[in-house]
């Protein structure tokens, strides 16, 4: 099977080659969206190989084309409810026919296609064959956070552009929390950039209405839809710094820093205002409101604790509407905000950490919420007792599952448990009733690491696998030889294959306190010390020839991993 990332479902090699060049024709018949999609392919080809090729509604003088069908009916593919994503690719030796039923569809046939062209000369090849293929889920997603640390628009245009070449199709943009506001607000324009700003330092740590709307854009075009995900009431510190007026009143002791008073009005009113003005923006049918990790009892002297059992104004509200506890009155709050977002013709998602399944008598929620699960509370930090995933999944909501840790990019991921994972094994689905409920994952790329430019490139795809595919990766040393072409386009020599064997690991290190850029004890293992120098001396020459000729995609991606190779080349001098 071609190496085609993520894997393909089903492919029949056929004989012979369709031939790919300046005088391939790109054929839209009749419908508008395929004529864009036509079109969008055509430009990437135009900028990826060179060319400047034409689209036309018909075929002539009987040259080579490429159709681009939009189609009620497609064979062997099962249709997906919502985006209906799947698609059918025949090639033949003058003719290449994609097919799907949606736009979406033709759009992930063309990042097969541009997976499958091999470079021959000056004109590149693709095999002929048959391709079905689909997603398993069809919530596949990217999470970046912004509100830990700040993203220009530039980078998170450029990891939409990973996300869309690996068929990912939703972006988490964790908008706020303890430290950044990003989103503008008109509602409240002091509230915008780092918790630090002061009238008198003002930053650019905010995305105007205006950028928010570029990105959703940009994102549309990639089949990339994106998610507005604020924290509230817990990681709000930098909410509460400039909107004190949400903080608790306590009789006595210390104020929370980071939770906000769930019995004052205003807190209210600023969740309804944000909301509203984030729902105008983002077309998106969901807004993910946080909910995590509010009810620390551990951490008290850091400020992350909640004030609600002293407050008065939260006893008050109890008071007022019958609420038995805390945890009565927290799902009140989340009640009357699940009401606000379904205002603005939304639904609502949150974390599920802080809803207390041990006594599914007491939750009183919409079950149409969507939940993000990613754990069960540690104990100190909500609730556990007799809490687990199964119980979520008998209440009867809808999950996301970002299973923590195998979903977090951020230090905890471990490579060899991604391979044989997908969102039902881990928590395990515990009945096929359930299957339905399971919408997919999302991979969590938390606080904006300096890292992520060389981990990200080669995690995205390796995670995107295991949201379209089912099958476990069960070679992932093969696999690993799929990613450097996908990663950076046809024109990616052969010497690049390895580049992962070499690095020891599709998933470099995530924790630089010694100053890690690859494994080195699984690189390349089996080899001499002077082989491994022989090596990594080789892939550098590839390297920088590859960066010099400045053809490939990913350019830069390329420049750390050649930083990676040099690391590893210098720890072989040093003394173990």
């Amino acid at each position: 099977m071609a190496r085609v990332v993520p894997r393909l479902k089903q492919m029949e090699a056929d004989q012979g080659v369709f031939t790919f060049n300046q005088e391939t024709l790109i054929v839209a018949a009749g419908n508008p969206a395929a004529k864009l999609e036509a079109r969008r392919f055509a430009a990437r080809m135009n900028t990826a190989l060179g060319l400047q090729l034409t689209v036309a509604e018909s075929s002539k003088l009987r040259r080579r084309a490429i159709h681009f069908e939009l189609v009620k009916a497609l064979a062997g593919v099962p249709e997906n409810p919502g985006k209906d994503e799947g698609y059918r690719i025949v090639v033949e030796n003058r003719r290449v026919r994609l097919q799907a039923r949606s736009d979406r569809g033709l759009f992930y046939a063309t990042q097969t296609l541009f997976n499958l062209l091999e470079r021959k000369g000056e004109d590149f090849t693709i095999p002929a064959c048959r391709i079905a293929d689909w997603p398993e889920f069809l919530w596949r997603g990217l999470l970046v956070a912004p509100g830990q640390v700040f993203m220009p628009l530039a980078e998170l245009k450029y990891n939409i552009d990973e996300m869309a070449r690996s068929k990912l199709n939703l972006l988490h943009l964790h908008l706020t929390d303890n430290l950044i506001f990003a989103p503008q607000i008109a509602s409240y324009p002091r509230l915008v950039g780092h918790q630090l700003r002061t009238e008198t330092e003002k930053t650019n740590q905010f995305y105007t209405k205006a950028q928010m709307r570029e990105l959703v854009a940009y994102a549309a075009d990639r089949k990339v839809d994106i998610l507005p995900a604020i924290e509230i009431p817990g990681h709000a510190m930098a909410i509460l710094k400039f909107l004190p007026e949400v903080s608790c009143k306590p009789e006595s002791g210390p104020v929370s820093t980071s939770t906000m008073c769930l019995g004052t009005e205003a807190t209210y009113q600023f969740v309804e205002k944000v909301i509203g003005e984030l729902a105008e923006i983002f077309p998106f049918p969901y807004i993910h409101i946080g909910t995590d990790e509010v009810e620390f009892t551990d951490q008290p002297q850091a400020g992350v604790f909640f004030n609600w059992e002293e407050c008065t104004v939260c006893r008050a509200r109890r008071k007022t509407e019958g609420l038995k506890d805390v945890r009565a009155l927290f799902y009140y709050f989340t009640r009357r905000t699940d009401a606000m977002v379904k205002q603005h013709g939304k639904r609502m998602m949150m974390w599920n950490d802080q809803i207390d399944v041990g006594r599914p008598k007491d939750v009183d929620l919409p079950r149409d919420i969507m939940m993000h699960y990613w754990r069960i509370a540690e104990k100190g930090r909500g609730p556990w007792e007799n809490c687990s995933y199964d119980k979520f999944l008998e209440l009867g909501f809808p999950v996301v599952n970002s299973w923590y840790p195998e979903t977090y990019i951020d230090i905890y991921i471990k490579e060899e448990n991604l391979a044989r994972w997908n969102p039902l094994t881990v928590p395990k689905l515990p009945d096929t009733k359930y299957r339905k409920q399971i919408q997919g994952s999302t991979l969590c790329a938390w606080a904006g690491l300096d890292i992520y430019p060389r981990v990200l490139p080669s995690a995205i795809p390796f995670f995107a696998d295991r949201v379209w595919n089912l099958e476990p990766i069960e070679d992932p040393k093969a696999f690993a030889r799929s990613l450097p072409r996908h990663i950076f386009g046809p024109y990616t020599p052969v010497e690049l294959d390895g580049l992962y064997d070499v690095l020891g690991g599709m998933i470099l290190p995530l924790q630089l306190e010694e100053g890690m850029k690859a494994h080195p004890k699984t690189s390349l293992p089996g080899l001499t010390v002077e082989q491994k120098r022989q090596a990594y001396q080789d892939l550098l020459r590839v390297i920088d020839r590859t960066i010099s000729e400045g053809r490939i995609q990913e350019l830069p991606s390329l420049k750390e991993y050649r930083e990676s190779v040099r690391w590893l080349l210098e720890q072989l001098d040093k003394k173990p």
